[in-house]
């Protein structure tokens, strides 16, 4: 690709960024959360997660697994340090989580309750059925709290994400099913937050709720603001169908647009899409798992793999390395992007 190419890049991608239009989280705090289910071990994943998730709170790590005869178990430790000391304690007890291939972990930024081995993510209900990881605020935790413990139930933390595990066991003693159970939960939920959380009686699914907090990421704008962040050049993500309304004023001979096109419900609107900009002189780079749909349309042409309903996660590798790409012809070190830090925690 010819650094003449690379004066600006606008990614175009209607597939993946109709998938989630929420806004970023509102709340100062900023945890990281990671699942696993599959056909191998979940705990050596999980722990990789945390690690790659470290930047996202300093408090504690901890990781809920489901074993074999459908109990939750949990090891969970406040950090001393910083939080790869929480997750190296993590490490010395894997051979509680053998052979388990399903789980939740966390990585905390307190926002209720101090940085103790109580206090840290997953929370159980008083039942032992429910383990719960979350990010965000419930602005209404106390008066929930008051709420559950009039019937009885016995808290073991301080934190608002413990009502979350709590409240799902009050709906459960009323007999909903879990997924009902956390429906229920969630209309009583005041805030801004994102949740994940395992049930001993569906042992193989991660069930997961969000208010305000996406669970799902735009790759179109994710991938724009990675170019912006370690490029320093401008890049937006427009779907398909909103080149319209404005971006084609900013087409002239050359302009580089790269196009997700995949082989979907949406291929033939981004192929028109293609067409459009192509005809105002832009310079199109296209991204797809069926070479085909590029024909006549990318001067450029990536070919990713087909993986189902995950293909489209495949279009953010390739993005990625654009953005990394970039930066290096620029002679910019793709690790420390000026003016940025790696993690925000305040507003």
């Amino acid at each position: 690709m010819d650094e003449s190419v690379l004066r600006r890049l606008q990614i175009t991608n209607n597939h993946i960024q109709q998938q989630s239009n929420d806004s970023p989280l509102e709340s100062n705090d900023t945890c990281g959360i990671i699942g696993f289910v599959g056909k191998e071990e979940a705990f050596n994943y999980l722990i990789e997660g945390l690690s790659i998730l470290e930047n996202r709170g300093y408090d504690s790590a901890g990781v809920t697994t489901i074993s074999s005869n459908s109990e939750l178990v949990t090891s969970k430790y406040a950090s001393l340090n910083t939080t790869s000391d929480a997750i190296s304690r993590l490490k010395t007890v894997s051979h509680l989580h053998k052979g388990h291939i399903i789980g939740i972990a966390h990585t905390r930024w307190a926002t209720h309750g101090g940085k103790t081995d109580r206090n840290a993510h997953p929370h159980h209900d008083d039942k032992n059925r429910v383990a719960v990881v979350h990010n965000g605020v419930i602005e209404n935790s106390s008066a929930l709290r008051e709420e559950i413990e009039k019937r009885g139930v016995v808290f073991r933390s301080e934190t608002d994400t413990e009502v979350i595990a709590q409240l799902i066991g009050v709906f459960l003693d009323q007999g909903f099913p879990i997924i009902e159970a956390v429906k229920e939960t969630q209309k009583k939920l005041q805030g801004t937050w994102g949740v994940a959380c395992v049930c001993r009686d569906v042992p193989d699914q991660i069930i997961a709720l969000k208010n305000g907090s996406p669970l799902l990421i735009g790759i179109g704008k994710d991938r724009a603001l990675k170019i912006k962040e370690i490029t320093y050049i401008h890049a937006e993500g427009y779907s398909g169908g909103a080149l319209k309304h404005g971006p084609f004023a900013l087409i002239e001979q050359g302009t580089p647009i790269i196009l997700i096109i995949l082989d979907d419900a949406h291929a033939q609107l981004m192929r028109i899409a293609g067409e459009e900009v192509k005809a105002r002189g832009a310079y199109t780079i296209v991204i797809t798992n069926q070479p085909a749909l590029a024909k006549h349309v990318g001067d450029d042409v990536v070919v990713i793999p087909s993986n189902g309903v995950l293909t489209s996660l495949l279009a953010a590798i390739p993005l990625q390395l654009i953005a990394y790409e970039v930066a290096v012809l620029r002679g910019i070190d793709p690790d420390k992007p000026r003016n940025l830090a790696k993690a925000v925690t305040t507003d």
